[in-house]
């Protein structure tokens, strides 16, 4: 589920449940491939295109990210969604990836792992180059990742969560 759509999933409640019911050391949030959706903000709807909802997009990302981080006393390793095959849905997760940017500048222990830029350049490829071969990387759909596939943003989040715990390295 996303955050553009709180009627049928309220992230800014969940996460505070989350916190109290598990107490975690650190949350991964892999989340956007549905949030393409209209955000109201200010009495008004904005689109994906508007920079407004680029705006409320960041917004409620520091807002979830700064209930699960607690003033930074836990790493937050947000993931948005990676390029995708359809040119619409990949200019709506270029706006996810610079709002989730933007929250992370301002939010203590969010840290942005940047899979839509980092694998294959920002392009979109159905394969990636993986341990020096090429496999599938990415299912039917042009968004998600094969299970092999998984593996190159997979090493990048550990990459990001090895600055917080050296022993992943």
């Amino acid at each position: 589920t996303g955050l553009t759509n709180p009627d049928f999933f309220n992230w800014e409640l969940n996460a505070q449940q989350e916190v109290d019911t598990r107490d975690p050391d650190a949350v991964v949030m892999a989340i956007g491939g549905n949030d393409g959706f209209n955000v109201e903000a200010g009495g008004q709807l904005y689109g994906p295109s508007d920079p407004e909802w680029e705006t409320e997009f960041a917004r409620r990302v520091a807002v979830v990210a700064e209930t699960f981080a607690e003033n930074g006393e836990r790493p937050v390793y947000w993931v948005p969604p990676p390029t995708a095959r359809d040119e619409e849905q990949n200019e709506i997760y270029a706006a996810q990836n610079r709002a989730v940017e933007r929250a992370a500048r301002v939010v203590a222990g969010l840290r942005y792992v940047d899979v839509y830029s980092t694998l294959n350049g920002g392009k979109y490829s159905d394969s990636l180059k993986i341990d020096g071969r090429k496999v599938l990387a990415r299912q039917a759909d042009g968004i998600h990742f094969t299970r092999e596939g998984s593996i190159a943003p997979a090493r990048l989040l550990l990459e990001q969560m090895a600055k917080d715990y050296p022993e992943l390295g």
